[in-house]
Order: C-alpha cells, then structure tokens, then sequence
C-alpha cells in the first residue's frame, strides 16, 4: 500500500499520521502534500507521527532534494515540524531522517526527528 496521512484532532499544532510503504520518488509528493495542508490550515506547528507498519527504503538524493524543495517554499519560513518515529523504526530509516533533519537545519529549516512524543511536543511548542 502506498503511503498514506491521516489528520488526527488537535488544538495546538497540525498533526497528522504517516503510515504505508514509503517507496522510492514518494518523499517529493509526501512533502507537497505537507506543504499543502499547511498552507490550507494556516498553521505554522506541525507534528508528522509514524504509525506502526510503515515501511520503505528511500533515496538519500531524493531526501536531499525533497528538503531543498521543501526550503524554497516561501510558506515554509518560520515553520516548525516534528516527525515523530517509533521507537522501533529500522537504524538506517532513522539514520536517513537525521540526515533530511541536517540538511533542514542547513538550510534554515525547523526540522527535527525525534523518538519521544513528549520531547517533539515540548519542543514544537516552545
């Protein structure tokens, strides 16, 4: 199944959840998709949380390309996103997270990952 995301209910931030199977070519779309609801909902806090089963290897040039695009989008200043992994997650998914995460930062990106609901929620609202 393809990925997929999923709007949960929330008053301080947009919070949706990913799940599915991430395959290569999707982080482009799944970023446009991002960009988009947030521009719709006007909010500049956002929390992306796996949900268990989602799977997929992905290109580290495409990451890289997909954060680049993601800093050109004029909306996209003073943003803050949180993406929240599973405890569990795969060390090569999370090591390709902290990568996008890195070259976020280096582009003036409020980008971070975490592992812990409680440290992505204290640091999205802060």
């Amino acid at each position: 199944m393809p990925y997929s995301l999923t709007p949960c209910e929330n008053d301080k931030y947009l919070h949706y959840y990913f799940s599915g199977n991430f395959n290569q070519g999707d982080v482009k779309g799944f970023w446009k998709d991002i960009t988009g609801f947030l521009e719709e909902k006007h909010s500049d806090r956002l929390l992306l949380e796996e949900k268990p089963g989602t799977e997929g290897q992905l290109d580290t040039m495409e990451i890289f390309e997909a954060v680049n695009l993601l800093a050109n989008t004029i909306h996209m200043k003073g943003v803050k996103i949180a993406i929240l992994y599973l405890e569990g997650v795969k060390e090569e998914t999370f090591r390709q997270a902290k990568f996008g995460e890195n070259v976020a930062f280096n582009r003036g990106l409020q980008l971070n990952i975490f592992c812990s609901k409680q440290k992505a929620e204290e640091w999205l609202l802060s």
